[in-house]
């Protein structure tokens, strides 16, 4: 199996879309490296995951590639969120 390299959240987006790009890094979330197939075959995980036309722009994009998959962590903007939505709903901090 080829070697793996790191791929930044940038990069995927601007080769899958950004939902893709979100959907893909939850779906290996904690997983360090994912191999993008070369080509697609119905029905593969990936497909099912992002849909045919993001499945496609992945091979496209990064087609028999082992990648480092860019982790996020997104607690910070979680809990500003429920903060937010809080004090809408007439809450204190």
């Amino acid at each position: 199996m080829p070697s793996s390299h790191h791929v930044e959240f940038t990069r995927l987006a601007e080769g899958i879309g950004i939902d893709a790009a979100l959907t893909l890094v939850g779906f290996f979330d904690g997983m360090p490296t994912a191999y993008i197939p070369g080509y697609r075959r119905a029905g593969h995980i990936l497909e099912r995951v992002l849909g045919e036309a993001g499945f496609l722009r992945l091979i496209a994009s990064f087609g028999g590639e082992t990648l480092s998959m860019p982790s996020l962590n997104l607690d910070a903007e979680r809990r500003l969120g429920a903060v937010y939505r809080g004090m809408k709903a007439g809450q204190s901090t």
